[in-house]
């Protein structure tokens, strides 16, 4: 298994080097390696930078399959943001805020996760579109920020027919 930065995948996008890419090699033929996606995370910092004082965190994961056969652990992280009219220094939600965000998030994953094959979840987690539609839907509840994909986890790999005549 090896882990490959955001930024050395896309030269052109600096400004999303946080994420950790990784990878499974499955086979090597000659001078290449044959990979599988294995996961994907944000660095450490930027997820200790998303945290705040007088926030509140709103975190959550999901089980998924995809169209490919595997199964992802989805978890997503977000901040409520202070709204501008406000006067309070604080930014906190309601348990019944909280529970309707969570929700949105979980909406979203399902819409955006479910029917798709891996290479074009490895493209929506690259351009955070997962993470901006739930900031979208959930300012009628509340302002949020920094919403991400904080893990994904690869559980289970269910291999194919052709992966498997492929292997004898």
């Amino acid at each position: 298994m090896f882990c490959v930065n955001q930024s050395d995948l896309c030269p052109d996008n600096e400004e999303n080097s946080f994420r950790k890419f990784k990878f499974v090699i499955d086979s090597v033929k000659g001078k290449d390696a044959i990979s599988t996606f294995n996961g994907m995370e944000i660095t450490s910092d930027k997820h200790k930078g998303i945290i705040r004082k007088w926030h509140t965190l709103i975190e959550g994961y999901l089980d998924i399959k995809t169209k490919d056969n595997f199964y992802l652990r989805v978890f997503m992280i977000a901040v409520t943001k202070r709204r501008s009219d406000s006067l309070k220094k604080t930014s906190y939600a309601h348990s019944s805020q909280v529970r309707q965000i969570r929700k949105i998030m979980f909406e979203v994953i399902k819409e955006e996760i479910e029917d798709c094959d891996i290479s074009k979840i490895i493209k929506k987690l690259m351009n955070e579109k997962i993470g901006k539609e739930v900031e979208k839907r959930s300012g009628v509840i509340i302002p949020i920020q920094n919403c991400h994909v904080r893990k994904v986890k690869v559980i289970k790999r269910i291999k194919s027919a052709e992966e498997e005549i492929e292997e004898e």
